[in-house]
């Protein structure tokens, strides 16, 4: 018999959500734009704790075009070795973390809330939708071509921008209040590069044949380790890797506000340079070889999110980076999602009536929130983001991620 539940958003979150829950209920994902899988294109970790709940719900490996991580490297500044890690989690956890483009994962999520070869009903998802109002405490969607939308259970699923957000905070469920987005003076320059590149060059060399060893290389500030400069690159499939490097937004920082956007295109390579111009340039000048081929690269404003007092109202509930949105440098945003989206189907697995959601809900909050409030304060702390009474940069980093994994 099962729920009819309403999603929210069709991004990692919400298809992951209408994945789990499809095969006891009836779901309707809201989508506000057309669905492409290629915007926005970049890569994303999916580590052991999240990779074993994507098992389970049948994701299947060869559609991900995917990078198996065995190893952490931490290099200084100059490109000098410290430490070469071993990172199999296959070993220590029994499934592993694994290296991916974005789009790869998110059409394979499509595939497991869609496909009408798995158990349960298809999701219905809806595309070019705008979500115009929400009556948090009826579960009511209002869009701004006239229709309505509602269910035994209204999921918030639209990211840290999140419009049920604005509904869930609000003193009487519906008027707009905003939780806005934390700005930690951050944004990280992108670029993905062929593994050409890094095989014509000698200190990259040990990271071009992602068959032996596929991971990620840490190269730490030149400032120490209270420094929030720093530079990260990880492979995103057999041929390409993707160099993160972050630094001060400058004046970028009215442009994300201005144009409503968390990435900015076209900005010259040479800015990346200059900005990172501490770094050794073999690392530098990798910016040079970005996809796009014109010396351009881009930047993405990293925000995330303080704790909010709740996480539901009335019939309404929030999930992923609606609620719990996170820093990159625990490498757990989208995990944490697929957590919430798991956990959801358990604690609704055998709910069939609007009577039992209130007392799902409250196990969910219980099993969720604490978490990942922890993993946002710990992915703050791996950026040293948290100012120096937090300690030392890499004892909280270790405890983070010693954390992060065994708890999964």
């Amino acid at each position: 018999m099962g729920l009819d539940i309403v999603i929210v958003g069709s991004g990692l979150a919400g298809l992951a959500a209408g994945a789990f829950l499809r095969k006891q209920h009836t779901i309707t994902i809201l989508e506000k734009s057309k669905l492409d899988f290629q915007q926005n294109d970049y890569g994303i970790s999916v580590i052991a704790n999240a990779y074993s709940l994507l098992q389970k719900a049948g994701i299947d490996d060869t559609q991900l075009d995917m990078a198996v991580m065995t190893k952490l490297w931490q290099r200084t500044a100059g490109n000098e070795e410290i430490v070469t890690a071993d990172f199999d989690t296959r070993k220590t956890f029994g499934a592993p973390s694994v290296l991916t483009k974005r789009s790869h994962l998110q059409r394979e999520l499509y595939r497991l809330a869609t496909s009408a070869a798995l158990k349960g009903q298809p999701a219905e998802i809806i595309e070019n939708i705008k979500v115009k109002s929400v009556d948090a405490n009826t579960g009511m969607v209002n869009t701004s071509d006239g229709r309505s939308f509602s269910g035994d259970l209204l999921i918030g699923a639209d990211g840290i921008n999140s419009v049920v957000r604005a509904a869930v905070l609000s003193s009487d469920g519906k008027s707009a209040c905003e939780a806005l987005a934390t700005s930690h003076d951050l944004l990280a320059y992108m670029a993905q590069i062929p593994l050409s590149a890094l095989a014509s060059s000698p200190s990259l060399s040990f990271l071009a044949d992602p068959e032996t060893s596929a991971g990620l290389v840490n190269f730490s500030s030149p400032r120490g380790r209270t420094d929030k400069l720093r530079i990260l690159g990880y492979h995103t499939s057999p041929r390409e890797f993707q160099l993160v490097g972050y630094a001060s937004e400058e004046e970028f920082a009215a442009q994300f506000d201005q144009f409503g956007t968390s990435i900015i295109k076209g900005v010259p390579a040479s800015r990346a340079k200059h900005a990172l111009s501490e770094f050794d340039s073999a690392i530098t000048d990798l910016y040079d070889h970005h996809r796009s081929g014109d010396g351009t690269v881009e930047v993405w404003g990293i925000r995330d999110l303080d704790p909010l007092p709740r996480w539901s109202l009335g019939k309404t509930l929030l999930i992923g980076d609606s609620c719990h949105a996170v820093t990159p440098h625990a490498g757990q945003g989208c995990n944490i999602a697929f957590e919430d989206a798991e956990a959801l189907g358990v604690v609704l697995e055998d709910v069939n009536s609007d009577m039992e959601i209130e007392s799902a809900l409250e196990k969910f909050l219980k099993i969720r929130k604490e978490r990942a409030e922890f993993v946002a304060n710990g992915s703050r702390h791996m950026g040293a983001l948290l100012g120096p009474e937090a300690g030392p940069f890499d004892e909280g980093a270790k405890q983070a991620l010693e954390q992060l994994e065994g708890t999964a």
